[in-house]
């Protein structure tokens, strides 16, 4: 199983052009481009910080991220390899994720948000807009197993017609 420190690697090399990924990495996250560079380079290990701002710049490889495991269903996923199959992506869940954490971050500024009008409107749009991805999500999850079962099931049927084990 691979170190932490090496699935950020594999993230940031996905996700950066490697002409210009500490400026980017410091614009997508905050965290100084030298303190990235450092990482990069092997002459520290990754800080808290740096763990935090990935998970949130790409929340849909948070939990491999932290963890080493994926989970697929859920909109977790990994880095894939140029010559590796990937499975349908839960592209809901990205958005949710997201958008739950522009809004966690939008509360942490404003923490009375429910004592005046237009912060509770505010406040109110989030929720609804959290709430409809969520739907979304689980019609997309329903989508894609179905859409898996039938694979499956064509694939099954296939290798039955050729006299093949499945």
């Amino acid at each position: 199983m691979s170190t932490l420190s090496e699935r950020l690697l594999e993230i940031v090399k996905k996700t950066t052009n490697e002409y210009r990924r500490f400026k980017e990495l410091e614009l997508a996250t905050g965290v100084q481009g030298d303190t990235w560079k450092s990482w990069f380079h092997g002459r520290q290990r990754p800080t808290a910080e740096m763990i935090e701002m990935a998970c949130k710049t790409w929340p849909k490889y948070a939990f491999w991220l932290t963890t080493g495991i994926d989970d697929f269903e859920h909109g977790h996923t990994r880095v894939f390899s140029a010559n590796s199959s990937t499975p349908r992506e839960r592209t809901t869940a990205q958005e949710l994720f997201q958008k739950e954490i522009e809004y966690a971050k939008w509360r942490a500024q404003n923490p009375s948000a429910t004592q005046d009008a237009e912060t509770e409107k505010i406040d109110q749009h989030y929720l609804a807009e959290i709430w409809r991805l969520t739907q979304l999500r689980v019609d997309q999850q329903r989508a894609i197993e179905k859409l898996e079962e039938n694979t499956d099931l064509a694939s099954y049927l296939a290798a039955k017609k050729n006299g093949k084990d499945f």
